[in-house]
């Protein structure tokens, strides 16, 4: 096979017969304007299209769907860089709306949002994670819904950017009040003679517990 080093990430790439040459024993290289590589063997002359290398920075988040305007509300956050290269200036933002407050944050950041900061360099295969905990107002109207999203950016040549924004669609409850919630699956069509099961999903989403509580079907 053959090896490429790139000296600005430090980083050996090696190249078999299984990335499209035609053999293992090769005599000639010879480097084409757009990077590809022509290979000369003894059985005769490949081409070899080399992929750039990029990082590839994964966001994971974790919070709650329904939250209780009077208690603090955490959100964790992993970040990882699954690509071939380090990521580097990796920079966040975290925004919620203006009547959201950060409590404290286990990274630098700016003191309102949208919380902005900068994580410097993800190494490749590196994973970190932080928490950001926040209040809203106790007087928030029940029923509010808001999306917090967190996205993250690199200098790094990253193409793939799907992985790098987290959303969460949440729900305010009233602390004072009992919220349930009913929701019912089956299927959509039934044979004459035959038999269905539905499922029968029930909760309690409020502050307070729900007493007393029946089910008519």
């Amino acid at each position: 096979g053959i090896a490429r080093y790139t000296p600005s990430e430090n980083h050996w790439q090696f190249y078999t017969m299984n990335d499209g040459l035609i053999s293992n024993r090769n005599m000639a290289l010879a480097e084409a304007p757009n990077g590809n590589i022509w290979v000369a063997s003894m059985y005769g002359i490949s081409e070899l299209q080399v992929a750039s290398l990029e990082s590839d920075l994964a966001l994971r988040g974790t919070a709650l769907s329904v939250v209780d305007p009077t208690l603090p509300i955490t959100y964790i956050f992993e970040i990882s860089d699954q690509g071939e290269i380090d990521a580097r200036d990796v920079t966040f933002t975290f925004s919620l709306p203006a009547y959201a407050s950060l409590i404290t944050a286990t990274i630098p950041t700016t003191p309102t949002f949208p919380l902005v900061g900068n994580l410097g360099t993800i190494q490749a295969g590196q994973t970190i994670t932080f928490t950001v905990v926040i209040s809203l107002p106790d007087e928030l109207e029940p029923g509010t819904i808001y999306t917090p999203t967190m996205e993250v950016a690199t200098s790094s040549p990253e193409s793939f950017l799907a992985n790098n924004i987290y959303t969460i669609r949440t729900l305010v409850i009233d602390p004072n009040m009992a919220d349930v919630r009913v929701s019912i699956s089956g299927p959509p069509l039934l044979l004459p003679g035959g038999l269905a099961s539905y499922i029968i999903l029930i909760d309690d989403i409020g502050g307070l517990d729900a007493e007393n509580c029946t089910v008519t079907t």
